[in-house]
């Protein structure tokens, strides 16, 4: 079953539920199969940092809504990931898109009827206009971490204010999926479980 999440960066922020959040990072490098448990061991943890996910997820879980891992046949998007605090084997992956204006029209539509959007996070992305898409977010775990994403050989990172409105509308959003309110487009309960047999 979901759980939550664990949310800092370089501080901790108080939320209304009183959870706590953790954004993470890591140098994370393309490694042989057995290295997701050396990486689990030996995290080293950082803030606000994106990385690449290996097609060996997609095709294990088999989930049709989640985002295909190549666009346009040639590139592979890249995820901001934020700690599970219940089980800290399990991260959320939220995507990052550059399709901007295509996501920026669907956030006001959602403003202008309901007052607020909490699945779409709009921001920036090393310099560049990004969306950040908490409603096609998704557990993993870190055995399917590919490598973490760099422009010019440089980890990007995320700027705090951007990263602390992205953890408590992921949170908020799976709080409301608990009640009974469909907002992810993904089984989450599903592949949460999948991914907690996985660490077993």
């Amino acid at each position: 079953m979901v759980r939550g999440i664990n949310y800092s960066v370089r501080q901790m922020f108080p939320l209304t539920d009183g959870a706590g959040y953790k954004l993470f990072g890591a140098n994370i490098y393309p490694h042989p199969p057995w290295w997701g448990f050396l990486l689990r061991r030996n995290m080293n943890i950082q803030s606000g940092f994106f990385y690449h996910i290996k097609d060996a997820f997609f095709e294990e879980v088999q989930d049709n809504s989640l985002m295909a891992n190549k666009e346009d046949g040639n590139y592979r998007p890249h995820y901001l990931a934020i700690q599970d605090s219940q089980n800290p084997g399990i991260y959320w992956m939220v995507p990052v898109s550059s399709k901007f204006e295509k996501y920026q029209n669907i956030y006001s539509r959602q403003v202008a009827r309901y007052k607020k959007c909490t699945k779409i996070v709009l921001g920036k992305c090393g310099g560049w206009d990004a969306a950040f898409l908490i409603q096609n977010a998704f557990p993993t775990t870190a055995d399917y971490f590919d490598h973490i994403h760099t422009s010019k050989g440089v980890p990007l990172s995320l700027h705090d204010s951007t990263a602390k409105l992205i953890a408590e509308n992921l949170s908020y959003n799976i709080r409301l999926h608990k009640r009974g309110i469909p907002l992810f487009y993904t089984d989450i309960d599903r592949i949460y479980h999948l991914m907690e047999e996985k660490l077993k």
